[in-house]
């Protein structure tokens, strides 16, 4: 017997990766679509609660390297020029760091928000 179309569910629990493109996209607020996964590598109390998160402690364990790179560069970016305008030169590192901690199964909307 065949099943009934409309009885079939397929559930996707999470959507695709996005692509580097889709990632530095600028949403209508002007920030790019990464948003606030740049705190991870960040100073300050939001930083501080991001680097505490198992997922950011594996990375920080995995890619130590990577991570202190990120972490260096972000804090002494000049901020003066806006966030989204002064993080551009460190899309590519921040979108590589951003598909290893989807790898490790955590959503966009942790990542982002």
């Amino acid at each position: 017997m065949k099943p009934d179309a409309l009885t079939i569910q397929t559930i996707d629990r999470e959507p695709r990766i996005l692509t580097f493109k889709e990632f530095c996209h600028l949403e209508h607020s002007g920030m790019p679509k990464y948003n606030n996964l740049f705190a991870y590598f960040n100073t300050g109390w939001d930083s501080q609660l991001k680097q505490k998160t198992p997922h950011y402690r594996r990375f920080h364990s995995e890619h130590r390297d990577m991570d202190k790179r990120l972490r260096t560069e972000i804090q002494k970016r000049d901020e003066s020029e806006g966030t989204s305008k002064s993080l551009k030169p460190f899309e590519g590192d921040l979108y590589e760091a951003y598909t290893i901690m989807r790898g490790y199964g955590v959503s966009d909307e942790d990542l982002f928000s």
